[in-house]
């Protein structure tokens, strides 16, 4: 199977509203399988994406900028907000009705991290579009 590389790039600034991560995925979902991204590879840049932008609503609750590109055969996601806190990897607990958001995200994405900023934070990660 031939490797898809992904084309495109979207840059959107966004409100720390309850709305918006939803709004995002809906937007994806109609833009990356232009950019030429797969099926499989869609869903768990959504999920991700989802993931990132939730976090930085119901943890940073600031303003808060998206970008999302190709980078080589993966997406790029980054999340850039106003708090300085770092993002916290919880550990798995079975029962837990919150905290597994990174967790998904480790599970999905080839790496990811964040990067400080004297005003807040980036957090990113790379996706594969193929396994």
């Amino acid at each position: 199977m031939a490797s898809t590389v992904p084309t495109g790039r979207l840059q959107l600034r966004l409100e720390p509203a309850p709305t918006v991560p939803a709004a995002v995925r809906r937007r994806l979902s109609r833009e990356l399988p232009a950019w030429g991204v797969g099926p499989d590879a869609l869903d768990a840049v959504l999920m991700v994406c989802t993931e990132l932008v939730t976090n930085a609503v119901e943890h940073a609750g600031t303003d808060l900028e998206l970008t999302v590109e190709p980078d080589g055969a993966d997406v790029l996601i980054s999340v850039r907000d106003r708090c300085p806190a770092d993002p916290r990897l919880q550990p798995h607990r079975a029962l837990a009705r919150r905290g597994r958001g990174l967790q998904m995200v480790e599970a999905l994405a080839r790496e990811w991290a964040w990067t400080p900023h004297p005003d807040g934070k980036t957090v990113w990660a790379r996706v594969p579009v193929d396994p």
